[in-house]
């Protein structure tokens, strides 16, 4: 019986450490890095100059960034290189948006105060505004009512669109007004015009609009092998604050992808980011699988805002904790617990500051593997 008994931990020690040796020539052969059917990008990242090392978060009032990669085994296959941004949000009365006159600012709700503008041909005829944006797509928001008449939209030369703002009851209403535009400034021009609908009225209320910024947006062939340095900048203007994403395509297949950002700049500062075991714990970059909770501490000095952390595991998002008004300076711990009662996966990770909606501080982190024997083995005399 103890022979067997014996044979039965020997079989199953063989097929654990078979697990294990598969597990690591896996390891070998498997390449992290993304590849198109022929070709190679690897080391893809972000960085102030062409030689520079690799940089995640970039000082407010950058104007200029560097978009790096390696490239190898290249037949000349075509590769599509887009780096977008954060959607923003511009409100029709903001004084960045030109207007003719007579348009006036009504308030669309008296509980939150939100605003929008409003302009009617019965009193201001051919009345217009306008707004400048750098972006891939533009949409606009707009008030529907029972004194709506109809708007002209046009981006830059290109057809005119009309917008019927006729509505029984009032309400607010979005589209698209025109997508698939250059990585170039661009203008978007309004116009109350006298056509007629079914309310016959002839007033045009607008809300806001929202726009996205392109940084970069070409394609182009590559071959053999090398290194690609891509300058990036806005229109000879700070690079606005907010989330940024540099996407490598080999036709429609994304191949690869970066995620990096642009403080806010202002009053106040996030700094000396860093992940722990507990809230008060020595800084670690590095985890043991199973681990369930870990800690993200930072000090912040002079600030005065809401902040939080997002969490990421890869390029995903899984843990978003609750905005905490902090105000003067400290240090601050917030904990990150993984949804698995198993705990972290191994892998890499990433974690944000965000104050205010904008990200102050990035910094990453792995999990490493960790060897799990069977219970039988553990418990086995």
């Amino acid at each position: 019986m103890k022979v067997k008994r014996e044979a039965v931990v020997a079989a199953i020690v063989a097929l654990v450490l078979t697990v294990v040796l598969i597990g690591a020539v896996g390891a070998k052969v498997v390449s992290p890095l993304a590849t198109n059917e022929q070709g190679t990008i690897t080391n893809l990242h972000m960085s102030d100059s062409c030689d520079g090392d690799p940089i995640d978060l970039f000082p407010a009032g950058t104007e200029t960034v560097y978009l790096v990669f390696d490239y190898s085994d290249m037949h000349g296959e075509e590769m599509k290189i887009k780096v977008d941004g954060p959607k923003f949000r511009v409100e029709a009365e903001h004084s960045s948006v030109i207007k003719s006159s007579g348009w006036t600012t009504e308030t669309w709700s008296e509980e939150t105060g939100e605003q929008y503008v409003k302009a009617c041909g019965a009193v201001s005829p051919n009345a217009t505004l306008t707004s400048t944006f750098k972006a891939d797509a533009i949409s606009m928001s707009y008030v529907k009512d029972a004194d709506g008449g109809v708007a002209e939209v046009q981006v830059d030369s290109g057809t005119p669109i009309t917008v019927d703002m006729c509505a029984a009851t009032t309400t607010k209403a979005e589209r698209v007004i025109v997508s698939g535009l250059s990585s170039e400034l661009h203008t978007i021009t309004v116009k109350v015009i006298s056509q007629t609908n079914s309310c016959d009225g002839s007033c045009v209320g607008i809300d806001r609009f929202w726009n996205e910024v392109i940084l970069y947006d070409a394609t182009q062939p590559y071959t053999d092998e090398g290194t690609k340095c891509i300058p990036l900048s806005y229109s000879g203007a700070a690079i606005p604050a907010g989330n940024y994403t540099a996407n490598i395509y080999s036709g429609s297949l994304l191949i690869k992808s970066k995620l990096w950002h642009v403080r806010p700049g202002g009053p106040g500062e996030i700094k000396n980011l860093r992940m722990s075991i507990s809230p008060d714990g020595l800084p670690k970059e590095e985890f043991i699988e199973g681990t369930r909770t870990v800690w993200a501490v930072f000090d912040y000095a002079d600030v005065e805002a809401e902040v939080g952390i997002d969490a990421y595991e890869g390029h995903t998002g899984f843990y978003e904790s609750p905005r905490i008004p902090l105000t003067g300076s400290g240090t601050k711990a917030i904990s990150v617990t993984y949804y698995y009662v198993t705990g972290f996966p191994p892998g890499p990770y990433r974690t944000h500051v965000v104050k205010d909606g904008y990200v102050d501080g990035v910094t990453n982190w792995s999990v490493l593997h960790r060897v799990y024997l069977p219970l039988v083995l553990k418990n086995h005399p």
